[in-house]
Order: structure tokens, then C-alpha cells, then sequence
């Protein structure tokens, strides 16, 4: 699921329309730029490395101080510069202040929290096969492959469609809303919601694990 798209959701009518956005939003211009595109999203590595870190420092009932410690820690270990430093210090709590909007809004329970946001790039990989699909740069079974395999990641990561879309959300909200609680974030708490509570959603129908 990406954004509200089931998994085993592919549709492509070989549209120019996917050709534009590809080229717009991702600069992929042909099959072997999208190939690339779905390994990076596939494997995790397209967005910040530097938000799984801070998470992955993050241990149970650990104080805000002392995951700040931590994170401090780890990047002294490595020689990492000052000013990166205090920028995935400060990522931590703006972390926290979204896991807290997340419960106020339903898309965490009380005492949950965030583990990963690999989330964030498999649901984009499910997006990516569909554009691959419609631009005509990938056959039908090489993106339901891509649709496969993006699942599987997610569930050895999530054990939920909750816990999987609050890491899609963090993950988006990291990279576009940036604090602000805006528009992006609009959007995601109403696909979050549709998705929890409809009868027809694919989380209703489709059991995680």
C-alpha cells in the first residue's frame, strides 16, 4: 500500500502522462532510470539514512535526554561534523513532536511509537511499478514483482498496516511538511483514516500477516 494503493493494485494504459511524471518529479527518462529508481526505493536508499539512524537509537522507555545522548554518541563514535550533528539531534525532536500529533490523531496508539521509516520508500515502490507499468518501461510482471517484493520488505519491518503507514507518514512528513503540520500532513491523516476505518479498504479485506 502507498498512499492508499493496495499491493496487489497495478493498473498502466501506457499513458504519456506517466512518462511526464517520471521525467517532472524523478528524472527517470527510460527503463534502466526507472529500474534504478525502484532498487533505491526497494532497498530503502532513497531517502535521508540519517532519520533510521536516529531512530534506530532510540531504545524502550528511553528519555528524549538520553536518546539525544545517544545520537550524540554514535556520531562522535564516527567524526561526524558538528553541524550534523546538532541537525539529527534537533531531528529527534521533531520526531516527537509528530509520534505525539500521531496519537492525538489516531494514526498511533497511546504507547506506541515509530520504528522505522523504510515504510515510506516501499510504499513508493508500489507507486513506481504503476508509473513503470502506465510509461510502458516495464512488462505487467516485472512490476507486480516490484509490488511483491515491496511487501515482503515491509512486512519483515511492520507488523501492522498501522505501524507500516505511520512510518510512510513520518517518512513523508520528514521530507516535505517539516513541522508545519500543513497540507501534507492534512492529506495523510485523511488517507490514514479511510484506510482504518472503511469497510471496503484493502486493511479490512487483506489481513498484514
Amino acid at each position: 500500500m502507498s498512499n492508499g494503493v493496495a499491493w496487489n493494485t497495478l493498473g498502466g494504459d501506457g499513458s504519456g502522462d506517466d512518462r511526464a511524471l517520471l521525467e517532472r518529479d524523478w528524472g527517470v527518462t527510460d527503463a534502466a532510470g526507472w529500474r534504478e529508481q525502484v532498487r533505491a526505493l526497494l532497498d530503502a536508499e532513497n531517502s535521508d539514512p540519517g532519520v533510521q539512524m536516529v531512530l534506530d537509537r532510540r531504545e524502550p522507555g528511553m528519555a528524549p535526554a538520553s536518546w539525544r545522548a545517544s545520537i550524540a554518541a554514535w556520531c562522535a563514535e564516527r567524526n561526524v561534523s558538528e553541524a550534523t550533528t546538532r541537525h539529527v539531534i534537533e531531528m529527534s525532536g521533531l520526531i516527537l513532536r509528530y509520534e505525539e500529533r500521531f496519537r492525538a490523531d489516531g494514526l498511533l496508539g497511546p504507547d506506541e511509537r515509530v520504528e522505522s521509516v523504510y515504510g515510506y520508500d516501499f510504499g513508493r515502490a508500489v507507486n513506481m511499478a504503476r508509473w513503470g507499468l502506465g510509461a510502458g518501461f516495464c512488462e505487467a510482471d516485472e512490476a507486480e514483482k516490484c509490488v511483491t517484493t515491496a511487501g515482503q520488505r515491509a512486512h519483515r519491518v511492520y507488523g501492522s498496516w498501522e505501524s507500516f503507514s505511520a512510518g510512510y507518514v513520518l517518512g513523508r512528513m520528514l521530507r516535505f511538511d517539516e513541522g508545519e503540520f500543513g497540507q501534507w500532513y492534512a492529506r495523510s491523516v485523511v488517507g490514514h483514516r479511510i484506510l482504518a476505518e472503511d469497510p471496503a479498504s484493502p486493511w479490512r479485506r487483506m489481513a498484514w500477516g
